[in-house]
């Protein structure tokens, strides 16, 4: 079974390379989500996927401070 090999294979491996490895396993099982969700985004003609102008609009807000220095850097300026 698949499974047991898995488990022979992971005896002897450091703590730090076995979270790696579940890491990777993680990644492994959303990747199929990610695909999915990248396939639906629009296509240039040329089949490349591109972002759609715009498609945030309004939905992000700058602080009214934003641009203003900060006041760690006030004595050099």
């Amino acid at each position: 079974m698949l499974v047991d090999l898995l488990i022979q294979e992971a005896r002897g491996m450091t703590d730090d390379t076995l979270m790696e490895v579940v890491h990777f396993m993680q990644y492994l099982k959303t990747a199929s989500m990610r695909k999915a969700s990248y396939l639906a985004a629009p296509a240039s003609p040329t089949g490349n996927v591109y972002r759609e102008p715009g498609l945030y609009k309004g939905q992000i807000k700058i602080a009214s401070g934003f641009d203003d220095p900060l006041d760690d850097f006030k004595e050099y300026l």
